[in-house]
């Protein structure tokens, strides 16, 4: 939902990831709102890709390069299961 108000205020094309994590997670676990890294509001991003046919969100980023030289766009639970492996 939060997503979905900054993207009707034409905020969310100049948000950073890092940013709407911080806020996601300052949000729904206000007592890590002081984090170094924002790992509770990634996994929330992280889900939000994940469950994007039931809401229409999907969440992309640029990879890193395979080629050396061009960022890939990827879908994010691409990219969670990739740095897993």
């Amino acid at each position: 939902m939060r997503i979905a108000v900054w993207a009707d205020r034409g905020q969310l094309p100049y948000l950073s990831g890092w940013s709407v994590a911080k806020t996601l997670q300052s949000l729904y676990y206000p007592r890590s709102w002081n984090a170094r890294v924002p790992i509770r509001g990634l996994d929330l991003l992280v889900a939000v890709d994940c469950s994007s046919d039931l809401h229409g969100v999907s969440i992309t980023l640029d990879a890193e390069p395979t080629d050396g030289l061009h960022h890939r766009p990827m879908r994010l639970r691409n990219r969670w299961v990739e740095l897993g492996e």
